[in-house]
């Protein structure tokens, strides 16, 4: 049986390669703590995902291109700094749904690609289903997915993407494993709610949240 392990927290952001892990928000600490209870119900479990995603997609901005305006006001011009880029969002399913969701708050009118992938539970390597991504050639892309284990998902879906042209990939999550971190493509931002030390004897996160979809959609058969 698995013993129940405790990490202790600590409070700040902080970078890992490539990443950033944005451990010092307290709005992310609350719903990363509601997605880890093992009685939050469902809707409770997307909900706060969704919060997550918006939060992480925010944080995002700041890696796309801008320009300064002025901006027409009733008694003059003012000038502000605003994004000139509409990136690309791509979700691995099933887990990351309703991360997206929150990622659509703050880029409402992207185009939106999907990855269905299953880990073979006895090799660990991902096996990929479907694939409908819309055209990424020199463009931003925003790939998300809610928890990163030994990273081959993710870096199976990045190597599709880079293949495609996309110029740039920013890959958002909310959990990933420090084996995750060291695997990922180098070449990928990675913004974080929360890094989780240890893998266990199947490649799951401990102490993680389970298994991310079933907790959102039910149990799969």
């Amino acid at each position: 049986m698995l013993r129940k392990l405790f990490i202790p927290l600590l409070i700040c952001t902080f970078s890992y390669g490539n990443g950033e892990v944005l451990n010092d928000s307290l709005y992310l600490h609350h719903h990363v703590a509601t997605i880890r209870r093992t009685e939050t119900n469902r809707a409770q479990f997307r909900q706060s995902l969704k919060k997550i995603g918006e939060y992480l997609a925010i944080e995002s901005m700041s890696e796309l291109e801008t320009a300064t305006t002025n901006i027409e006001t009733p008694l003059g011009t003012a000038p502000h700094l605003v994004c000139t880029e509409e990136p690309v969002l791509v979700t691995i399913l099933r887990a990351g749904m309703p991360l997206l969701e929150g990622v659509q708050e703050v880029y409402p009118n992207a185009t939106v690609g999907f990855f269905a992938m299953a880990r073979n539970e006895k090799t660990f390597v991902p096996e990929v289903g479907y694939i409908g991504v819309p055209d990424v050639q020199d463009k931003c892309v925003i790939l998300v997915d809610t928890m990163v284990g030994t990273a081959g998902s993710a870096n199976a879906a990045i190597e599709d993407l880079k293949k495609r042209g996309a110029k740039k990939i920013i890959f958002l999550c909310v959990m990933i494993s420090s084996e995750g971190f060291e695997n990922l493509d180098p070449q990928v931002k990675v913004i974080a709610a929360a890094v989780d030390p240890i893998l266990n004897e199947k490649k799951y996160l401990v102490p993680g949240l389970g298994d991310a979809g079933d907790r959102s959609y039910g149990p799969k058969k």
